[in-house]
C-alpha cells in the first residue's frame, strides 16, 4: 500500500510525536521532582505521576529510536496503528496529570471527560448539554471521592 506521505515526512511526523511525549515526559518527571508535592505514605502523591510520565518519556525515546535505525520505512510496518488517536490519549493523559496538579481534580476531571465525549462521539450524536452535565457530574464525584472520602495529598491548586 503506498502512504500519501513520503518516508522522509512519515519520519519526521512520527519524530515529531517523539518529541513531543519526550517534552511532556520530561516537564511532568520536573514538575513531580521539583513541584510542590507533599510527601506521603509508600511512594507518595507524585508516584503514579512519576510512572506515567517516565512511561511518556520512554515511549517517546523508543519512537526515536525505531525511526532513526538503519533501513526504516513506513512500508515496512506490519502493525497499523491510528497513531492520532494513540498521540492524542498520551499527551492528554501526561496533561491530565499536569493539569491536577495546577487547576485542581475538579475541573482537571471536567474538562477531561468532556474532551474526550466530544471527541469520540460521532459529529450527529454530540449533544452538547448532555456532555456538560455528564462531565460536571464526573468532576463533582471525582472531587468528592478523591479529596472528601480517600483524599489524596496533593498541593493547593489554583480552583478546586
Amino acid at each position: 500500500m503506498k502512504h500519501p506521505l513520503s518516508a522522509r515526512a512519515w519520519m519526521h511526523r512520527d519524530l515529531g510525536f517523539a518529541a513531543l511525549l519526550v517534552a511532556l515526559g520530561g516537564a511532568g518527571l520536573l514538575d513531580v521532582r521539583f513541584g510542590d508535592w507533599r510527601p506521603g505514605p509508600g511512594g507518595g502523591n507524585a508516584l503514579v505521576p512519576a510512572v506515567a510520565y517516565s512511561v511518556l518519556l520512554a515511549a517517546g525515546c523508543v519512537i526515536a529510536l525505531g525511526r532513526l535505525r538503519p533501513g526504516w520505512s513506513p512500508d515496512a510496518q506490519r502493525l497499523h496503528v491510528p497513531v492520532g488517536i494513540v498521540a492524542g490519549a498520551l499527551l492528554w493523559g501526561g496533561a491530565f496529570f499536569l493539569a491536577v496538579r495546577h487547576v485542581g481534580i475538579g475541573v482537571s476531571t471536567t474538562v477531561l471527560i468532556a474532551g474526550a465525549i466530544w471527541a469520540l462521539t460521532p459529529p450527529v450524536d454530540r449533544r452538547p448539554g448532555l456532555i456538560a452535565v455528564i462531565a460536571l457530574c464526573s468532576g463533582l464525584a471525582f472531587w468528592v471521592v478523591f479529596t472528601q472520602l480517600a483524599p489524596i495529598l496533593v498541593a493547593s491548586p489554583l480552583l478546586f
